[in-house]
């Protein structure tokens, strides 16, 4: 029969509705964007399915604790603000790297995303610097221009920029690229391969 307490439950009802929702929701859909912009550069047609991969797989709750993690670190490290552009870019590979092997824990995924991303760092906010003039041609009008163009050609570079640093990782032997083994996500099967590589989903 108090107001005040029945304002103070539906607040916290609410804060828990948006909580559920950034975890459970925006989560997993980072993840299968850079999934489906990474399948992008090999496969012609991409299906609309594709965005609930995670769920298909029953991955979707790792993957949304794993970028739960993520974002919050960075957060972190963002009170330190010296370090955050560094922790930042460390940090950029984490949601290539769970849209690839969504078995990855989240401990596992920043630390795989540090050690590929190891000298990089700088090289990967240069190449965000060069998409700062789309960013601002998308809040000059009103976020049209990113819904109709950047934010796509955005995810677009970035997916191919992720691909080229899982190939040099490879390449160089870091320790934890095993654990990055979606074969076909980097190159196109040959005959039913694809068909036989993911015969669960």
């Amino acid at each position: 029969g108090s107001r005040k307490l029945a304002g103070i439950l539906f607040a916290l009802l609410g804060f828990a509705i948006i909580v559920l929702f950034w975890l459970f929701v925006s989560n997993v859909y980072r993840v299968a964007c850079c999934r489906v912009f990474l399948e992008g550069r090999i496969y012609e047609k991409i299906s609309y399915s594709r965005f609930m991969f995670l769920y298909r797989v029953k991955k979707h709750t790792k993957a949304a604790f794993s970028m739960a993690l993520y974002i919050l670190l960075k957060y972190v490290w963002l009170l330190t603000v010296v370090m955050y552009p560094v922790k930042r870019y460390a940090y950029f590979l984490t949601p290539y790297l769970v849209a690839e092997n969504p078995d990855l824990s989240a401990v596992e995924a920043i630390r795989l995303s540090s050690r590929m991303m190891k000298g990089h760092k700088w090289e990967a906010f240069l190449l965000e610097l060069t998409l700062l003039p789309w960013l601002v041609l998308s809040i000059v009008t009103g976020g049209l221009a990113g819904i109709l163009f950047s934010n796509p050609y955005r995810e677009t570079v970035f997916a191919e920029y992720a691909s080229r640093i899982r190939c040099l990782a490879k390449e160089q032997k870091v320790e934890g690229t095993e654990q990055t083994n979606d074969r076909y996500l980097f190159e196109a099967p040959a005959g039913d391969g694809l068909r036989a590589a993911y015969q669960d989903v």
